[in-house]
């Protein structure tokens, strides 16, 4: 098909792919009947037409390879040699002729005195790129635009500026950070009628900064547009409220100057007097504005950012876009205001969850609620945004008597979910009631009456209660196998994997959690106990705690290590060959026998866990073993035997039951022999129970473990007749829609998911809080006035040490005493825990996962501290105070600043 070089914005045949993000959307715009200014597109089959005819894309293709992002000049370097590549192209006499025609065809109609009046025809000349206006991504500001530009020649210019900027320094960063290759871009432009705007500005669906879908919000100022855009105004501001139709804010900006169209092309600055006391936008014509923005975004089903214009008493729409920076809202949210908190802050897990792996635990909280008869309710507690999982915690928070608990049950997880949430508790929009009814609780009972009896059982014979706890979970696991290893058809292997997802969770609240309870209610009771002075020496005594299960994981491997430290060849192998290689050897049982064995049995034993092992669609350790080999190496390199984890680990456990007794011994002296039991108590039920803690999630995943290879299994046969590119795609489909897999696209639902799942991946940072709104919160950070980072102080002492900041542990080698740095934690980042000289987390609290194993080991740990690991770089010195939760930069490693 011969190259189609103009589009006119009616034609149905303008795509992302020919006429960029902007030209797609006016031509939406238009042929839905919207007020836009008439123009044309210059497609990128004209951009591409160009650039061959020119020879430049090898050039810039050769230009552009291993540009470093992190290299300003770099970039503003490669920017400048490409943009005078494209000032000295030249264009064909066809593509020349093409442009100057469809100029002439743009009519200026003489009944429109909103145009520019002009002897010759005045255009906007915008660029639009193909990698612009993509969820997530929006590129706004990265090429230029050119106004009022008179003439062909003029055109032809502006067309060749917007073409290069392409190449802008910002774009060529910012795409390279966000995975687009420099070959899989290119540029349309948008020729459009330019308006005479008396007023103009951009208007905001949604609130951009809290995210409230209800809120719209203006900004306008006299002239034309380009003076917002480009920050040189203070405009006015208003707010509406896009419910009642109501201006709920008007802020009158200075407007000292507006930008307007000169006679012989271009825009001028014009200063103008008094304009502060004018209103840019009367009532009537926010409201009508308001309004016709609304069309817009029903029209594209987003919230949307919209450049327009007021000229002669009529709206234009000059260009529309979707909000990117925006969180995606609870796929159940109700109409009712609700509180969701970010199953982040829980588990430990920012990635974005595979679509089945988000599936198979609301599936196993369905199970929950199907023990209170509620299953149907299930996705409406543990909801989906953003690819990510969120808690809807609104029947709780909108009871005032529980407000108090709830704040200490939020400060467990951590200063930044108190943070964002706390002040939620006094929205006006939370409607107050009382969920503690005499029903509520009836409807609970078919729990309470299991999980109350055994929990007191416990509290009176914790160490035959926690031997009961575990049997019942070795029990539920066999059954699973058993099953499992039955299961030899499609339809069984779905059968098994979803009859297992809906007893997972159950059975941890009726065996796990009663003989738990009681362990976590001694560790608050030993700080309450203690007093304020021995917060310190409380939280010492969590050291060295016994039945936690991924300790023991963590220590089987350093046992591990030293079988291999004691065979010479093994410990050559894995101290001198990178751990990919080492994982290929290890799949082809070509290592030193003494290593081949030792990692077999360990991952026989644990391999099925990794990182982000609560989401199902993740790799294990066993399919991926790279990670192992990695963390053997840094156990290797640990040559102090008075430092070695076992040892360390084994002395925390004594020093703690030293400590407990004399922490009992001055309560006794201080505050009498009858709280001196109660800690004593206290300390014996932490001591025997707490451990606990990771065994509902550690027997999780060993079922997890289980039904992967059946998932797995059903990849394969879907792939082989065609409806799958490959097995595993299928962690990216839903368990309903693999029962219905004869009638649907599941090629097309697993392209789409992968793409989202990707852009999801760049997001940086995810919200702690959502509400049904839209609004998305942050606890961002504490008083930091002193200069130190301020977090929560969840394992005591103080270290220093360089610091490593990691954002995966997959590929990660911790040296010992290195200070990690990471955003959150799970099981799969424990064993770097045990050279680790201290720990900083951006989310966590004090029962969060890295808090807990972080206080087992006796490494200072300071969680909850905003942006660690941006503000804190790798190589600098940092000192780790987790008695106060302050962690100070003592060097900055100069290398990191170049």
């Amino acid at each position: 098909m011969p190259p189609t070089f103009i589009l006119p914005f009616d034609s149905p045949l303008a795509t992302l792919a020919n006429v960029g993000g902007k030209g797609a959307n006016l031509s939406e715009l238009t042929r839905a009947g919207f007020p836009v200014p008439a123009g044309f597109l210059i497609s990128t089959d004209a951009y591409r037409a160009l650039v061959n005819e020119n020879n430049l894309q090898p050039r810039i293709l050769q230009r552009v390879r291993d540009l470093p992002l992190d290299d300003p000049p770099a970039l503003d370097g490669a920017s400048e040699e490409i943009r005078a590549w494209f000032d000295t192209a030249t264009f064909s006499n066809e593509l020349r002729a093409t442009i100057r025609d469809a100029y002439t065809q743009l009519q200026n109609p003489s009944d429109s005195p909103a145009l520019a009046p002009q002897a010759l025809l005045s255009v906007a000349v915008r660029s639009s790129a193909t990698a612009e206006d993509l969820p997530g991504l929006s590129f706004a500001g990265q090429q230029d635009t050119f106004l009022n530009v008179i003439g062909d020649d003029a055109l032809l210019d502006a067309v060749k500026k917007c073409w290069s900027s392409l190449w802008t320094a910002r774009a060529l960063g910012y795409r390279a950070r966000n995975g687009i290759a420099p070959d899989e871009v290119a540029l349309a432009v948008v020729v459009q009628l330019m308006i005479a705007a008396e007023t103009s500005g951009v208007l905001f669906t949604a609130n951009p900064l809290t995210g409230r879908r209800d809120q719209m919000v203006i900004d306008a100022s006299l002239g034309l547009g380009e003076a917002i855009v480009s920050g040189q105004v203070e405009p006015d501001h208003y707010a509406v409220n896009a419910l009642t139709w109501q201006i709920v804010e008007k802020t009158l900006g200075q407007k000292a100057m507006a930008i307007m169209p000169r006679a012989d092309g271009g825009t001028q600055r014009v200063e103008l007097a008094d304009a502060a006391q004018q209103q840019a936008l009367s009532d009537e014509k926010i409201l009508e504005l308001a309004r016709l923005a609304q069309r817009v975004a029903d029209h594209f089903g987003s919230p949307q950012d919209i450049e327009w214009a007021l000229a002669d008493d009529k709206l234009y729409l000059l260009q529309s876009r979707p909000i990117t920076s925006l969180y995606p809202l609870p796929h159940h949210a109700p109409k009712n205001f609700s509180i969701y908190l970010a199953f982040a802050a829980i588990q430990g897990v920012l990635d974005p969850l595979t679509p089945l792996g988000m599936d198979a635990l609301q599936r196993g909280i369905a199970g929950v609620f199907g023990l209170v008869g509620a299953a149907e309710r299930a996705p409406e507690f543990l909801d989906e945004a953003g690819m990510r999982l969120f808690v809807n915690v609104t029947p709780p928070f909108s009871d005032p008597r529980l407000h108090r608990l709830l704040q200490g049950f939020l400060t467990n997880l951590g200063p930044q979910v108190r943070r964002a949430i706390v002040p939620l508790l006094a929205d006006p929009r939370l409607k107050r009631r009382n969920v503690l009814t005499p029903r509520a609780i009836l409807n609970l009972s078919p729990i309470l009456r299991v999980v109350l009896p055994r929990a007191l059982n416990a509290a009176r014979h914790p160490a035959p209660a926690r031997e009961r706890a575990i049997k019942a979970v070795e029990q539920f696991v066999a059954d699973v196998q058993s099953r499992a290893d039955a299961a030899q058809t499609f339809e069984a292997r779905l059968d098994v994997s979803e009859w297992a997802l809906a007893r997972i969770f159950p059975q941890a609240i009726l065996n796990v959690i009663p003989a738990m309870l009681p362990g976590m209610i001694g560790l608050g009771l030993t700080r309450q106990l203690a007093g304020d002075d021995e917060q310190g020496t409380a939280l010492q005594l969590t050291r060295g705690m016994p039945h936690n299960v991924t300790t023991a994981m963590d220590l089987n491997l350093w046992t591990r290590a030293q079988h291999i430290r004691a065979d010479a060849a093994s410990f050559r192998a894995l101290t001198e060959t990178a751990a990919p290689e080492l994982a290929e050897k290890f799949r082809e049982r070509a290592l030193p026998p003494v290593a081949q064995q030792a990692v077999e049995e360990f991952l026989a034993q644990y391999g099925m866990r990794g990182v982000a092992e609560i989401d199902l669609g993740r790799l294990r350790w066993r399919e991926e073993p790279s990670a192992i080999f990695n963390l053997l190496a840094g156990f290797l390199s640990l040559d102090d035997p008075k430092l070695a984890p076992d040892v360390l680990f084994a002395r925390g456990a004594r020093e703690a039951e030293t400590g407990a007794q004399a922490l009992i011994a001055r309560v006794r002296q201080r505050r009498g022999r009858v709280k001196a039991w109660q800690l004593a108590h206290a300390i014996r039920l932490m001591r025997e129970l707490a451990g606990l803690r990771e065994t509902p999630k550690f027997a999780s995943i060993r079922v997890f473990g289980m039904l992967r290879p059946l998932l797995q299994k059903n990849g394969e046969e879907l792939a082989a007749s065609g409806k799958l590119a490959e097995a595993d795609d299928i962690f990216f489909l839903r368990f309903d829609e693999l029962g219905a897999r004869a009638i649907l696209d599941l090629r097309a639902l697993v392209a789409a998911r992968r793409a989202e799942y990707e852009r999801e991946k760049l997001r940086r940072r995810v919200p702690d809080a959502l509400t049904s709104e839209g609004d998305a919160l942050y606890g961002g950070a504490e008083d930091e006035t002193s200069g130190d980072l301020v977090g929560e102080a969840v394992s005591p002492g103080v270290v220093e040490g360089i610091a490593q900041v990691m954002r995966d542990p997959r590929g990660a080698r911790l040296a010992p005493g290195e200070i990690l740095v990471c955003p959150a934690t799970d099981p799969g980042w424990t064993p770097l825990f045990l050279t680790a000289g201290g720990l900083v987390m951006e989310i966590g609290g004090l029962v969060t996962h890295g808090s807990v194993v972080a206080r087992e080991y006796g490494i200072p740990a300071v969680v909850g501290v905003h942006n660690a690991t941006e503000r804190i770089k790798s190589g600098d010195r940092v000192r780790v105070d987790g008695n106060r939760g302050r962690v100070a930069i003592l060097k900055t490693d100069i290398s990191t600043l170049a």
